[in-house]
């Protein structure tokens, strides 16, 4: 009889920690990571310019040749950061980004997202924002504050991008910071491992023996 509880209850955690896992196994599975190049081929741009993303997704920018950054700002000046608009939001930004021209390896400033509400973005160093050096997050596709209404309005000069600092080597730690709609980091695309699966395996094969053992020692 205590044997046969026993292997019962632990049958039951091991259920329950199996449903646990795969719960959270899903909700991994159903984040995207977007992969967003600044500044490919020399160009000014961000490719692709705008992306729709869905909590818990995010969005890397990868830095390419020359001195590019991303900054969070808002739709009425898409050149400045977006805490001289709204004080209470500190929004990202990554920093400049200098990369040599002949680099093989290039730097990645990740953005996680919160929610659904449209984020804008744009390129801080001088000139690149008025160029339409601009970038968007789930971005109305009508109305007046569509994409190209953004863009328009940062080559119309509605507001001035900061000044920049000349080029210097990359900084080992990036900064990082905070947004309604995202968080960011400085991190390179993790990559995929088994490690959760192989933790689970193992906590039930203990769970098995120590009811197995328990059971041998009371006979």
């Amino acid at each position: 009889m205590y044997f046969f509880n026993g292997f019962v209850s632990a049958l039951v955690l091991a259920i329950s920690s199996t449903t646990v896992h795969s719960e959270y196994t899903e909700h991994t599975k159903s984040a995207k990571v977007h992969l967003v190049h600044v500044g490919v081929n020399s160009s000014l741009v961000f490719s692709p310019s705008s992306v729709k993303a869905k909590p818990g997704d995010t969005i890397h920018f990868q830095f390419h040749q020359k001195n590019h950054s991303v900054i969070q700002s808002t739709f009425e000046a898409p050149c400045a950061p977006i805490s001289s608009v709204q004080s209470n939001i500190t929004g990202f930004d990554s920093g400049f980004k200098p990369v040599a021209a002949d680099a093989k390896d290039f730097p990645i400033y990740s953005v996680k997202i919160n929610n659904t509400n449209t984020i804008w973005a744009s390129c801080s160093q001088v000139g690149h924002c008025a160029k339409g050096m601009v970038f968007a997050v789930n971005p109305p596709s009508n109305g007046t504050k569509t994409f190209k209404h953004f863009r328009s309005l940062a080559m119309s000069g509605a507001s001035a991008a900061r000044s920049s600092a000349a080029v210097q080597t990359p900084r080992a730690s990036p900064s990082s910071g905070k947004a309604a709609a995202a968080s960011s980091s400085a991190a390179v695309a993790p990559k995929a491992t088994g490690e959760g699966h192989k933790e689970l395996a193992n906590m039930m094969l203990v769970m098995l023996l120590a009811v197995f053992g328990g059971a041998f020692i009371m006979l």
